[in-house]
């Protein structure tokens, strides 16, 4: 029994550790990426949003402001869950980033790879040759670095004096793969699909296959990338055409149909609830219903100071959660009204005890309720 109870508190202690360094990373999360971000949300969530928002500041060159604290970051560099990991790897400095050259996800090797210099992606790229998104990086920093060799000079003429046509070397290098032509379209699109107007697809197409056959004499099938991009596009307006379409409004009109005649405007039942003119009783009641408040019984530190005998065995709120998916400004409202009812109830009876909600931290649409003394 002494045994379990130890492993008891060595999982509590653990646990208390894991969700204050949450809290601190989410401190720090808010300090540097600012209102921004929304990190009133479990780690899963709160990594997503922290790398949605680095790609937005990578794409409009306002990286300068990732400078995170390493000794916070480091606490996460072993965490199972990938976008945590990704997101450490995007923003610790290198000395303890390349910790993730070798780890077990794919994106988090890529995310790694976008900060490295060109020898490091060559050597993740001899380890994964068919990673299609690494020798997109390593073509792009051989590039931007300049380590193409400029071609020796020679002469144009040969030894009749006519003029030599000018050809390239070709590499000895297989054919790219549809996934490579796919992978290059796909970030064509988020770079320029929403920055630039007109045929930009073809235009890009044919400036970056010139670009790669004039640098490293690599050809580049400038129909099979226009190609790439054009699919991809159609497929994006195939799925917003598909979201909207009005087969899917036609099956919602009948699914309401069945149920008598269908309504103008659906009421929100929490603003139902704040118009409805309650006393505090039949408000606290509703409420409880609506917001699936559960109770849990006094805690004996309050109980002993309630003035009526028959408190002793009484239940205050505990936790609840909202009808929505979120907590909105029209819940908050309906909880701050519940906590006054519940308020004034116990003023009213004599008792010396004040409630208050929170975010609970189970889910996004959770709350959680405290009592104390007044």
């Amino acid at each position: 029994m002494h045994l379990k109870l130890e492993n008891l508190r060595r999982v509590v202690d653990k646990t208390r550790a894991e969700e204050k360094n949450i809290d601190v990373l989410r401190e720090e999360i808010s300090r540097v990426l600012g209102p921004s971000v929304c990190t009133d949300v479990n780690l899963k969530l709160l990594a997503e949003h922290a790398n949605d928002r680095i790609d937005v500041l990578l794409k409009t060159d306002r990286a300068d402001v990732l400078k995170f604290e390493p000794s916070i970051i480091l606490r996460f560099v072993d965490n199972p869950m990938t976008e945590v990991r990704k997101f450490a790897a995007r923003v610790l400095p290198l000395k303890h980033a390349q910790h993730f050259i070798y780890d077990k996800d794919s994106s988090v090797r890529v995310a790694l790879a976008r900060r490295l210099p060109l020898r490091c992606v060559a050597e993740m790229l001899e380890r994964d040759p068919f990673n299609d998104e690494l020798l997109v990086i390593a073509c792009e920093k051989r590039l931007s670095e300049g380590e193409v060799p400029e071609p020796k000079k020679r002469d144009d003429h040969d030894a009749h004096g006519k003029t030599r046509s000018r050809a390239f070397k070709q590499k000895d290098t297989p054919d790219m793969s549809d996934a490579w032509y796919d992978t290059l379209a796909h970030k064509f699109i988020q770079d320029y699909s929403g920055n630039m107007e007109g045929q930009w697809d073809e235009l890009i197409a044919d400036r970056y296959s010139r670009s790669v056959k004039a640098t490293t004499g690599i050809d580049i099938d400038k129909d099979k990338l226009y190609k790439a991009i054009n699919d991809q596009l159609d497929a994006k307006d195939d799925r917003t055409l598909e979201r909207f379409s009005l087969k899917e409004c036609i099956n919602t009109l009948r699914k309401c149909a069945d149920c008598a005649n269908i309504e103008e405007t659906i009421v929100d039942p929490v603003q139902e609830l704040i118009n409805a003119n309650l006393s505090s009783t039949e408000y606290i009641a509703r409420a409880n219903s609506l917001f699936n408040i559960k109770e849990s019984m006094m805690p004996q530190a309050l109980r002993k100071y309630c003035t009526s005998a028959s408190l002793n065995g009484k239940k205050i709120p505990c936790i609840g959660h909202v009808p929505g998916n979120a907590v909105r400004f029209i819940d908050e409202c309906a909880l701050d009204a519940y906590v006054k009812h519940w308020n004034d109830y116990q003023t009213m009876h004599g008792e010396p005890l004040r409630l208050k909600w929170t975010h609970g931290p189970s889910s996004v649409g959770a709350i959680s309720f405290g009592a104390e003394l007044k």
